[in-house]
This record gives C-alpha cells, sequence and structure tokens, in this order.
C-alpha cells in the first residue's frame, strides 16, 4: 500500500463517522450485515472497485 492509497482509505472512514445518519432502513442494514459476515472481505472489495471506478474517470 502507497501512502497515497493509505490517505485515501483513513479518509474514506473519517468522512463516513462525520455523516451520522438519521435513519436506517432495517432491513437493508441486515441484508448487509449478513452479506459482510458470508464475505468478510466484502469491505476491502467495495473500496478497491471503488478506487478502480475513480481512476477510470
Amino acid at each position: 500500500m502507497t501512502p497515497e492509497e493509505r490517505t485515501l482509505i483513513t479518509d474514506l472512514f473519517d468522512r463516513m463517522r462525520r455523516q451520522r445518519l438519521t435513519e436506517v432502513d432495517d432491513d437493508a442494514a441486515a441484508l448487509i450485515a449478513r452479506e459482510i459476515r458470508d464475505n468478510p472481505d466484502a469491505a476491502y472489495q467495495l473500496e478497491i472497485g471503488r478506487a478502480s471506478c475513480r481512476e477510470r474517470v
């Protein structure tokens, strides 16, 4: 991981921490939790996919 990649990842999580949700769809939250539980690499894969999309723009 490069220093730039580390910064991108930490910045993403910092932004998510600052943007607290006022409402959560319980069904969606349960589905997301189940999918992450069944695929422990999901968060990493999502971030890699997000970074890949950003590079194409």
